[in-house]
């Protein structure tokens, strides 16, 4: 009686495991890479590199938005960005990937 419990509880806990891991969030459909890199020198200003993002402009400008305020929440509490080179902006394609940049409000 005890297996049958054990192993449903098993599965459960790894489907859980699971979900929590890939918790990204797709954008069109697509669930793009990307990486976001801050200055050393000055933590507020920070680039955004969107791969592959030709395969969808508009889904990976939203990406990098999002990609965007999420770190300037996660690392000055506020989602208030200056663009540089933003979303809205004529896309910066270099290799397939989107380029943006921006300077957190602190």
């Amino acid at each position: 009686m005890r297996l049958p419990i054990i192993i449903s509880l098993a599965f459960v806990v790894s489907a859980c495991g699971e979900a929590w891991q890939d918790n990204r969030i797709p954008f069109g459909g697509i669930i793009f890479a990307y990486s976001v890199d801050a200055y050393p020198d000055k933590p507020e200003d920070f680039r955004i590199v969107i791969k592959n993002a030709v395969q969808n402009v508009d889904a990976s400008r939203e990406a990098g938005q999002y990609e965007g305020t999420k770190y300037c929440v996660e690392t000055f509490g506020t989602s208030d960005i200056e663009w540089g080179q933003g979303p809205e902006a004529d896309p910066t394609i270099i290799k397939g990937n989107l380029h943006l940049n921006g300077s957190c409000s602190v």
